[in-house]
């Protein structure tokens, strides 16, 4: 396990830079309460309960889940059966996770997101970028070649929480701090897509005289550290020019 990739994350946390991470950590109490009973008992679980989950206004943590929900619902007696298996306790989570089959939205994004709601200090989440994060940062765990999906996720979740151990906090949190790292990493790639009321539709108007706008600032907002080669936020820059100040 890489010890500057935990460093790192350390001073993420520590930083509380990014307001969307902040929000998601302050929201996770909220979230279990509410969902977590419900994905205790999956037998009880209800379409609107389902789809509401599905939409980060309510889950305030992921927010591309939404976008399988015409795929999900089209078959939500399958969904729910197969939510139920899968949060038996009684069974190997490798075993439940093998037994999911090819089912249209119901990816590792989500179904390690109802773990986490279900069993907050069992499981992590796997999303494509958790992965991403966990590579880059050398944080990935040792997988034999072959393992099956389930045998991947029981690694990975392993190391999960090796990791929010020594960062002394939770996997909700820790889930958010992947966003963050992303974000850092690439700050045009990942942010938050808020549901939004459409707009309403504008008045006609006559055109009006063009006006003279002001210019923009220019200046760099990121740059490529000389020792990693990732790119970086410039508020990220150390004394060391060139370096980041994760590399410094």
């Amino acid at each position: 396990m890489s010890t500057d990739g935990l460093a790192y994350l350390k001073r993420l946390l520590r930083s509380g830079q990014h307001n969307d991470v902040n929000q998601m950590i302050r929201d996770q109490r909220t979230v279990l309460n509410r969902f977590g009973p419900v994905f205790r008992q999956p037998e009880t679980l209800d379409q609107e309960t389902f789809s509401q989950f599905l939409r980060f206004e309510h889950n305030r943590h992921w927010w591309n889940l939404h976008r399988a929900e015409p795929q999900l619902m089209r078959h939500f007696d399958l969904v729910r059966a197969v939510v139920v298996d899968l949060l038996d306790e009684e069974r190997p989570i490798s075993e439940r996770i093998d037994s999911i089959g090819d089912i249209a939205g119901l990816t590792s994004d989500l179904y390690t997101a109802i773990l986490l709601v279900a069993h907050p200090d069992t499981y992590g989440v796997r999303s494509r970028i958790s992965d991403s994060a966990m590579q880059r940062l050398e944080l990935w765990p040792d997988v034999d070649e072959g393992a099956s999906d389930g045998e991947t996720y029981v690694a990975i979740n392993e190391m999960l929480r090796l990791i929010a151990d020594d960062l002394d906090t939770d996997l909700w949190t820790l889930d958010a701090l992947w966003w963050g790292a992303e974000k850092e990493h690439d700050p045009t790639k990942h942010f938050v897509r808020r549901t939004r009321p459409p707009a309403a539709a504008p008045r006609r108007t006559r055109p009006s005289a063009p006006s003279t706008r002001p210019k923009k600032k220019s200046g760099p907002e990121t740059f490529v550290c000389r020792n990693c080669f990732q790119t970086k936020p410039v508020r990220l820059s150390s004394d060391t020019p060139g370096w980041c100040i994760d590399c410094a």
